[in-house]
């Protein structure tokens, strides 16, 4: 065991739940276009950095590679439906250029 470790029932304490949403490639992606050349692309963009804006939404960004992308929600969502409602609001969810999981997502209770 790591000694920057809390004990587990102080660590627990400090864990708070947020929603995740990994989304990743869908049937009507265009493999042969960059993200930025996607149809929609403006939408997609749009549409998250207003829920960014909103307070809505913490962090929000593709990998590296560009091959999934994380969005972590902010505490005002607190059911699964706010949650889902958001990942399909998405343009290229709604056209299937992505497909969404979301997650229930701990916090890191370890920083001291």
């Amino acid at each position: 065991m790591f000694g920057f470790f809390k004990p587990k029932a102080e660590a627990e304490a400090l864990v708070e739940k947020r929603f995740a949403i990994m989304e990743f490639y869908g049937q009507n992606w265009d493999p042969g276009k960059l993200a930025l050349e996607q149809d929609g692309a403006l939408d997609h963009l749009a549409y998250w950095a207003k829920l960014i804006v909103e307070g809505t939404v913490l962090l929000a960004g593709p990998w590296e590679n560009f091959e999934a992308a994380w969005v972590v929600l902010s505490d005002k969502v607190t059911t699964w439906d706010q949650a889902c409602a958001i990942a399909e609001g998405d343009p290229w969810a709604k056209s299937r250029q992505v497909e969404a999981i979301v997650q229930l997502w701990n916090t890191n209770p370890l920083l001291p």
